[in-house]
C-alpha cells in the first residue's frame, strides 16, 4: 500500500517525530494480523532566513567620536536563525571602516 500525508510537516513547529502503527489483516476463517510500529522523522531544511535583532526595522546608526583607533570595539549586534545553528555575517558595499567577527 501507499502512505500519504494528510497535512504538512514543519520541523520548526516543534513536532519532529510522528509515530503511527500499521496493521495488516487477512480475511481467513480465523483472521490473522500483523502490526508494526513506524514513525516519520522530520528533517530540518534551511527555509528560514537569518534575522538581525532590529525591532524598529530602521537602519542601524552607531555614533562614535573621531580619533578612535584601529580595532576599537564599536557595538554588538544580535543575529539569529530559527533553522540553522551556524551562519555568517558580512558587511556589504566593501566597507573599509569596520569588520564583523
Amino acid at each position: 500500500g501507499e502512505i500519504f500525508l494528510n497535512g504538512s510537516l514543519d520541523y520548526d513547529s516543534g513536532t519532529k517525530i510522528y509515530p503511527f502503527e500499521i496493521t495488516a489483516k487477512d480475511n481467513g476463517d480465523i483472521p490473522k494480523e500483523f502490526r508494526i510500529n513506524c514513525q516519520i522523522n522530520v528533517l530540518n531544511v534551511n527555509n528560514k532566513e537569518p534575522t538581525i535583532d532590529n525591532e524598529d526595522n530602521i537602519p542601524l546608526v552607531f555614533l562614535k567620536t573621531e580619533g578612535i583607533v584601529d580595532n576599537q570595539f564599536l557595538t554588538v549586534i544580535q543575529i539569529s536563525d530559527d533553522d540553522s545553528e551556524t551562519f555568517s555575517a558580512t558587511i556589504e558595499n566593501g566597507s573599509e571602516y569596520c569588520t564583523i567577527e
